[in-house]
């Protein structure tokens, strides 16, 4: 059995990170067998000491080193996104971006199109809405029809 397997519960359970079953199988194990005992004190000592450090641990670097001791191997993408020196890579990548979409054309100009051209559209067309509206007003009253009516 791998010796980082078999000390794993042990840590965890010196910890408090066990519950149920599984906090009375590590127990168990340290009763029955010295070695799994000596790991125990081991940690209990270990415990000791750095809850007695005149420094304690930043939480910072309490959890960089479980992080690695957690997972060595298994870097995932998010992992690796989260480190300086991607940091740095998004923070150059970004402004490459910004530069180049100042300075690079991405469509062609338009015409442009005087003020004077724009405000002289928009109030012909307020006349041609303001006299349709005056036009339905002064209408005379709508009759209808009579129902069902025949023409002739």
């Amino acid at each position: 059995m791998d010796n980082n397997n078999e000390l794993e519960p042990i840590s965890q359970f010196v910890d408090g990170e066990l519950t149920g079953q599984d906090r009375l199988g590590a127990a168990e194990r340290i009763y029955k067998f010295s070695e799994t005992r000596e790991s125990w004190i081991a940690f209990e000592r270990g415990k000791a000491a750095l809850e007695a450090a005149p420094h304690p641990m930043p939480a910072k670097l309490r959890d960089r080193i479980a992080a690695q001791h957690d997972s060595p191997a298994s870097n995932s993408f998010l992992d690796l996104l989260q480190t300086p020196r991607m940091g740095w890579a998004f923070a150059a990548a970004s402004l490459l971006f910004a530069f180049a979409s100042h300075t690079i054309p991405l469509e062609r100009t338009s015409k442009s199109v005087s003020l004077a051209r724009l405000l002289q559209e928009h109030t012909d067309a307020t006349r041609k809405s303001s006299d349709i509206g005056r036009a339905i007003i002064n209408a005379a009253p709508y009759q209808a029809a009579e129902p069902f009516s025949k023409t002739p």
